[in-house]
């Protein structure tokens, strides 16, 4: 993943590191109270509103020491399965929910089509020797997927984040050697399909940033999804396979 989240959602996004000075601390937006979030008024766009309410989180999640390390080129190989076990875990709950919610709210797959990533890192982590155990965070954040609107929230970070898995392939080859295929299917999956993928979410939240209610639920879903990212990937990462610099 991640450049999680499209700084600019009509352009190229390359990994950028942001300042990490935001390590650990929560974004005072994020711990607002669902039924005082700012509103955000009709003339910003989705996406202008959307960044601009995640930046905080977002500069948390690049700044997690296993994604710093991974693009500086000084991680190891059993904390690059630590990568992927994170993000595997992460999407066995994920899927089910997104695919779930789309059925739930009847959302046409002309309109919007979401892709199941857990089985591609589950071949990654199988690909490279990883175990099947699978991690359960019961205190991780979680967003709610009861509505159109709460729906697209969610997918502007997830699917955001396949524009960054362009430039995590590359570390990836650079990790595992240019012409190893195995153990990166997931980002490959994103440099052929990403931005297909971001324009079919960005059309999702475009269709449902229509009125009051609808913009706050799916900014409150965009900000947990991005504190639940957070969490995961945040959990036992002095384990993820650092190497000395």
């Amino acid at each position: 993943m991640v450049d999680f989240a499209w700084r600019d959602a009509g352009a190229s996004l390359p990994w950028t590191l942001l300042r990490q000075g935001n390590f650990g601390r929560r974004s005072k937006t994020s711990e607002m109270d669902p039924e005082t979030s700012f509103v955000p008024p009709a003339r910003v766009t989705a996406r202008q509103h959307l960044r601009s309410s995640t930046n905080d989180l977002h500069e948390q999640l690049h700044a997690l020491p296993p994604f710093v390390k991974l693009m500086d080129n000084s991680l190891d190989v059993p904390g690059y399965v630590a990568i992927l076990r994170r993000f595997r875990d992460f999407y066995a709950l994920m899927d089910e929910q997104m695919l779930q919610a789309c059925s739930d709210c009847n959302i046409p797959d002309t309109l919007y089509h979401y892709q199941p990533r857990q089985p591609m890192f589950a071949a990654d982590v199988r690909a490279l020797g990883g175990d099947s155990h699978a991690a359960v965070h019961d205190s991780c954040p979680w967003p709610d997927m009861d509505s159109a609107a709460s729906l697209a929230g969610v997918a502007y970070v997830i699917d955001g984040s396949v524009l960054g898995g362009i430039t995590m392939n590359k570390s990836a080859m650079a990790l595992l050697g240019e012409g190893v295929t195995s153990g990166r299917s997931y980002w490959n999956w994103c440099r052929k399909n990403g931005l297909r993928q971001w324009h079919s979410a960005l059309a999702l939240v475009d269709s449902r940033w229509t009125d009051a209610k609808s913009r706050t639920a799916m900014t409150n879903a965009a900000l947990r999804t991005f504190e639940a990212l957070n969490v995961w990937h945040s959990a036992d990462s002095e384990n993820a396979g650092v190497t000395a610099s």
